[in-house]
């Protein structure tokens, strides 16, 4: 990023090689994503905070009622995820279930704005369905 004066935000993917440690990036993204969301739901104004760094302005620090109790939840992950760990015995249905009770905010739901998640759903069952069907 210094190489090419990258300046704005950015969020890298790295995964991380099982055999020798190394990382490899995988993508860059030149904007904004999920995060800011859950920084606002935290207490904290991500792009905000950006902007006053970029444009040479003083940032504020962290206010003391952030809040890091909050969880960005992906429930088609989190499910996959919670199956895997019962599967190798780190994780019960309680406790997953008891996880889920903290305050949160989610990748494709918000009660003001269901339709994305209607839409995703819809692909979903019909996907599983022509699945199911191709299988009998």
């Amino acid at each position: 990023l210094k190489r090419i004066r990258f300046v704005g935000p950015v969020k890298m993917d790295f995964k991380r090689d099982a055999n020798d440690g190394q990382f490899y990036l995988l993508e860059i993204n030149a904007r904004y994503n999920l995060w800011h969301y859950l920084g606002a739901a935290s207490g904290i104004n991500l792009p905000a905070y950006a902007f006053r760094y970029l444009s040479g302005q003083a940032v504020p620090p962290v206010p003391k009622t952030y809040r890091t109790d909050v969880k960005w939840l992906h429930f088609r992950y989190d499910v996959r995820a919670f199956l895997a760990y019962r599967k190798k015995g780190e994780l019960t249905l309680g406790q997953w279930i008891s996880s889920l009770m903290s305050p949160k905010v989610y990748a494709k739901f918000a009660w003001n704005d269901p339709m994305p998640s209607v839409v995703a759903l819809t692909g979903f069952v019909k996907a599983r369905l022509a699945s199911l069907a191709g299988k009998s």
